[in-house]
Formats: structure tokens, sequence, C-alpha cells
């Protein structure tokens, strides 16, 4: 195993197309597969199921995606290393979300955490998928952020930050855009724009479900992030019912709150504090950086 292999099974993965693939890598095409095809020996199983019209992970292949990661990290970090004579002093702080825009809620709190702890490192791991709490009992992660799930606590701690909202994105242009707050039986005659079954948290899974359960099925668009559905909802094909911290920075949206769905528990799993001050001061720090997510305002 190599970081050429590596390079191109991750940058594959994320383009989910081979010619893209070797465009981004400056290779040919003929040697992305020949990299795929001699690292999927190596590991006695199929990262890929390839048609000749589609490319598609298999479950072992989208499990693989955070150990490729965490190895060719080790990997280039092994090779620096190799050319420098330094000890490396700082402290990684290992942390796992589940989507790329739970980072941008980040900075200010690493800023503080920063000036406390000039050592910290801090790595992050976005993983839209359950598999992501295997990471941290596997000690591979050192905190989860992320929404409260059941069949976790005899496993990791959680310590909850802010209490988040479940709200409809709306386009300003609408109807409802005027509203302060949204009843459900408004949104009876309404297409509506929900997570994907297996990538949505329970409590939002459930108040979904509600929502579209009596609702023909082309009245509801599924997406498996919150990136996709505010961008459906910007162009107008429904309402998008999301927690009030996703993403909503796309012009021409009202984030309003729906009445009755009880507001989910947004937090922190972690295993132990022992040990690891650093982790307590972040985790001090988040519960008042993510308490600003809860505050009732309904703008963009």
């Amino acid at each position: 195993m190599n970081t050429s292999q590596l390079a191109c099974f991750l940058t594959v993965a994320e383009t989910l197309n081979f010619a893209m693939a070797a465009e981004r890598l400056h290779i040919t095409q003929p040697a992305v597969t020949q990299q795929i095809r001699t690292l999927e020996d190596e590991l006695g199983f199929k990262l890929f199921n390839r048609t000749t019209r589609t490319v598609e992970l298999t479950k072992a292949g989208l499990f693989f995606i955070n150990d490729a990661k965490n190895v060719l990290e080790t990997l280039v970090r092994a090779k620096k290393r190799g050319g420098e004579s330094f000890e490396d002093t700082r402290v990684q702080l290992r942390i796992g979300c589940h989507a790329h825009h739970e980072i941008e809620l980040f900075p200010a709190l690493l800023c503080e955490l920063r000036e406390s702890w000039p050592e910290v490192y801090p790595v992050f791991r976005v993983i839209p998928f359950r598999h992501l709490y295997q990471q941290l009992i596997e000690d591979d992660l050192d905190v989860v952020i992320g929404f409260r799930e059941g069949g976790l606590n005899k496993y990791v701690n959680y310590r909850e930050l802010a209490k988040i909202p479940i709200v409809a994105l709306v386009p300003q242009e609408h109807p409802l855009a005027g509203r302060t707050e949204i009843a459900p039986e408004e949104l009876k005659g309404e297409k509506l724009i929900a997570g994907e079954p297996w990538s949505c948290p329970e409590q939002l899974r459930a108040a979904q479900y509600a929502l579209i359960e009596d609702k023909s099925a082309l009245d509801v668009y599924l997406c498996d992030s919150g990136e996709g559905a505010s961008a459906l909802a910007a162009a107008g094909f429904g309402i998008a019912v999301l927690p009030k911290i996703a993403p909503c920075a796309l012009p021409g949206l009202r984030r309003i709150p729906i009445r009755g769905p009880e507001p989910m528990s947004y937090g922190v799993y972690y295993k132990s504090l022992a040990g690891k001050p650093e982790l307590k001061a972040f985790i001090e720090l988040a519960k008042r950086a993510f308490a600003l997510a809860s505050a009732p305002d309904v703008g963009i």
C-alpha cells in the first residue's frame, strides 16, 4: 500500500468518476484504474462497483475512506519528518462531525482554544454516517460533535451543547416566508425536501416522516445532505425541513421554526476527559460557542 494508491482511491471516492480523478491527479485514467486494482488486490475486497455508466462505493469502500485518510496522512507526515530533524510537540485533538458546514462553527472556538493551549493541533474528520461514532469508540477520534443518537451511551459520554429547533427553509418569495412560525398543517399542500432516512438523526427523521407520510412520492424530494436540501429549497423545488444548524447561507431563503417538534439535542460525544485537559477546555468553549445556535431568531 502506497501514497499513490491511497490518493487515487480517495480522489475516485470523492468524484465517483475515474476520468475526473485522473484529471485532478494529473495522470492517465488507466493509471488510476491500475492503482485501484492493485489496492483492492492487497486489501482483499472491492472498493467500487463499476459499470460502463456509474461508479459506486461498496460498503467496504465506504468504511475504508477514513482508514485511507489516516494512513495517507501518516505516510505524508513520516516522509516530511524524515527530511527534518525536529520533534513535533503538538497535541492532536481529533474532532469528528457529520457535515462540512458544521466546521464553519469552529473558528472562533478554536481561536480561544489556541490562546490557552498553543500546542493543540486540531484535526477534523468529516464522515456523514454513523460509522463516525465507531471511530470514537475505537479511539481514532477524541470527540464527535453531532445530534444525540440512541444506543451510544453505554459506550461513550454525551454532553449537550445546545437545543436546536427544527425549521423550514422557505424561499423568501413564498407566501409563508413572512411567518415567524409555521404550523405542520400549513405544510400539507407544499412540496417538501427531507433527508434520506439513513442520513438523518433519529429525532429529525421522526419529524420529517410525520410531515411527509401522507404525501405523494412526487411531492417529496430526498437529499443525503443539508447542503443539497438547502440548494433545492433555494431553487424553488419545495420547503426543506432541517435542524436550524443546517446550512442556510444560500441567498433567498428564510429559516422559520416549525411548531410541534421538540428541539433536537446537539452536543459532544467523548470517551473520557482523564489526562486530556485540552479536550476538557474544548468542550467548555464549545458549550458557549454552540449555545448561539439555539438563539430564537428566524433570519437568513
